[in-house]
C-alpha cells in the first residue's frame, strides 16, 4: 500500500478562512462511494478545526509525499461568504499543480502555507468562470511574489487567446513592473498548451495526467468539451490515481474509520 495522501483544506469562519488538515489513508482515489461520519472522526475535525492557522501551514509544509489541498469547493460563479471558487492543489517533490482557478485561487495558496514561486503547472478542468476566472491573476500574482520559472497551462480552447488577452489587459501594469522593478519578462515564463480531445497530457518525475471527452450542460444545450479527469502520481511504487469528478474536483477516499 502506497503512503498516504494529505488532504489540506482551507475554510472559512465568518470573515476568518479556517484551514483543515487531513491525512487520507487510502493508496488510490476512485469514483463513487458515500462518507459517513462516526464520532470519532468528527471530534477530530472538529479538533483539527481549532487549530491556528500558522500551526497547520506548518503542519502542511512539513508533510512528506503527495499533498491534495482543497484550496475552494464553492460549485457554480455566485461568490459566497464562507467558501472560494472551485481549486485544488497537488503539492508533489516541491512543485505545485493547480487544478482549476476560481475566484481566489492565489490567495487561499497563501492561506494554506504554498510557495506561489513553487507553481510549475496549471490544468483547467473546462471553461465554467467559476473554474478559469481567476487563470490570469494566479499567473501575475506568483509573478508578482517572485516567480521566475516556467508554468505550463493545459486545458481545452481557448487557452492560448485567454492568456494572450489577459496579458494585453495587464500589460501597462506588466511593463512598468519589469521596468521600474527590475522583475523578469512574465509573457516567457507562461506556456500554454490547448488540448482537443482525451488521451495523455503530460507526465514528469512526479505526476501523469490524462484527459477525457466530457460533457457540460448550458441552458438547453449539451456542448462537448475537452475535460481533465485524471492524475496519476508516478514517483512512488504502484500508481496513485486522482480521477476528477464533473466539477473539476478530485474524488476522495473513504479513511476506515469513514467507512464505518
Amino acid at each position: 500500500m502506497n503512503a498516504p495522501i494529505s488532504r489540506y483544506e482551507p475554510r472559512s469562519r465568518g470573515r476568518i478562512a479556517e484551514p483543515r488538515l487531513e491525512r487520507m489513508p487510502s493508496a488510490r482515489l476512485t469514483f463513487g462511494g458515500i462518507m459517513q461520519w462516526d464520532r470519532r472522526s468528527t471530534l477530530a475535525m472538529l479538533a483539527a478545526a481549532a487549530v491556528p492557522i500558522p500551526a497547520l501551514a506548518s503542519a502542511a509544509a512539513e508533510l512528506g509525499g503527495t499533498k491534495l489541498v482543497l484550496l475552494g469547493t464553492a460549485g457554480g460563479p455566485r461568490v459566497r461568504k464562507n467558501r472560494s471558487g472551485s481549486a485544488q492543489a497537488i503539492v508533489s517533490g516541491g512543485n505545485i499543480y493547480v487544478i482549476d482557478c476560481g475566484y481566489g485561487v492565489a490567495r487561499q495558496m497563501v492561506l494554506a502555507g504554498l510557495d506561489l514561486k513553487r507553481l510549475r503547472h496549471i490544468f483547467i478542468t473546462h471553461h465554467h468562470s467559476d473554474h478559469d476566472i481567476d487563470l490570469g491573476p494566479l499567473l501575475q500574482l506568483a509573478w508578482l511574489t517572485g516567480l521566475t520559472t516556467a508554468v505550463d497551462c493545459w486545458g481545452p480552447p481557448p487557452m492560448h487567446k485567454m492568456i494572450a488577452d489577459y496579458l494585453k489587459y495587464e500589460a501597462y501594469d506588466i511593463g512598468v513592473r519589469q521596468r521600474d522593478e527590475g522583475r523578469v519578462p512574465l509573457r516567457p515564463l507562461i506556456h500554454s498548451h490547448e488540448i482537443h480531445g482525451g488521451g495523455p497530457v503530460m507526465h514528469d518525475a512526479q505526476l501523469r495526467v490524462t484527459a477525457a471527452r466530457s460533457f457540460t450542460r448550458q441552458s438547453t444545450l449539451r456542448l462537448p468539451i475537452a475535460s481533465m479527469r485524471r492524475i496519476d502520481q508516478s514517483s512512488s511504487p504502484g500508481t496513485r490515481v486522482l480521477p476528477m469528478s464533473s466539477s473539476g474536483l478530485p474524488k476522495m477516499p473513504m479513511s476506515s474509520s469513514m467507512k464505518q
